[in-house]
């Protein structure tokens, strides 16, 4: 596969929902670290880990978004994270960490890259915009994998992008049929985990620009940055084609976010 021009695999530290993608264990990774060596090739993680295998068992109610939050634990994602530092510090092939959302193990991820680690990592709009505090009981199109998670350690995920501790923000792709997300029964345990619409521009835009008191002094800079952290790696394949500069990407969403609070002030003022 990587000779025929695949440049990456994926997999998941923890049950992905689907049967036909089961996820690995450290056991099973040995194995394609040994074949990546070498390749170039990237080796990306959904990084939640149940550790001791113990999922945890739900006892409160299942309309209420803390009953989720409590089911995944900021632990996972940090139990997770130090295997891949552990293997990618190993073995030295590049590694990404996808979709964080425990600001905890910032401090890790850092370490393992100043001692040589080719590991880069990635978190999401949702994760900077939306916190869970401020989820309403019922709405399951909140629920995703891992979980929003609250205001302090949305705050120190912000504090992580400003500092270049975590090199790109990017969408979340996990769309679903309207009724697996259980929109009647509003039961966050057995709803889908994905946010529909996020996979699509102008809807990802809008969630992280339409914050304009809280976010807008981080609106350029973080738009200039992330388009960067896409445009980049892809001019990096030999491929023809013209790749506009991020800059002028910046401006054009610029346009589109000005349009789109416009729209909302005309909304209101009806």
């Amino acid at each position: 596969m990587i000779q025929a021009g695949v440049v990456g695999f994926k997999c998941f530290l923890i049950d992905s929902g689907l049967d036909e993608f089961p996820h690995v264990t450290e056991e099973d990774l040995h194995p394609v670290f040994e074949t990546l060596v070498g390749t170039g090739s990237v080796l990306l993680f959904h990084a939640e880990m149940d550790a001791c295998g113990c999922t945890r068992s739900v006892q409160s109610d299942v309309t209420q978004y803390e009953t989720f939050l409590q089911s995944r634990p900021k632990e996972w994602e940090n139990d997770a994270i130090k295997l891949v530092c552990k293997l990618c510090l190993l073995y030295k092939v590049r590694c990404h960490i996808v979709h964080l959302s425990s600001s905890e193990v910032v401090p890790l991820i850092q370490h393992a890259q100043e001692e040589g680690a080719p590991l880069t990592v990635e978190t999401c709009n949702h994760y900077l915009t939306l916190v869970s505090e401020k989820v309403p009981d019922g709405a399951t199109e909140y629920k995703c994998c891992p979980p929003i998670r609250e205001q302090v350690n949305q705050d120190l995920l912000w504090e992580a992008i400003r500092s270049d501790a975590i090199e790109m923000v990017v969408s979340d792709h996990s769309p679903c049929l309207p009724e697996m997300k259980n929109l009647d029964t509003g039961d966050f345990m057995t709803a889908w985990g994905g946010i529909s619409s996020l996979q699509f521009g102008e809807r990802d835009v809008a969630v992280l620009f339409l914050e304009p008191v809280t976010f807008t002094p981080s609106c350029l800079y973080i738009g200039e940055r992330r388009l960067s952290a896409i445009l980049v790696p892809a001019s990096r394949v030999k491929r023809s084609g013209r790749y506009v500069p991020a800059t002028s990407i910046c401006r054009s969403l610029a346009v589109l976010v000005g349009s789109e609070r416009a729209r909302l002030r005309r909304a209101d003022a009806r």
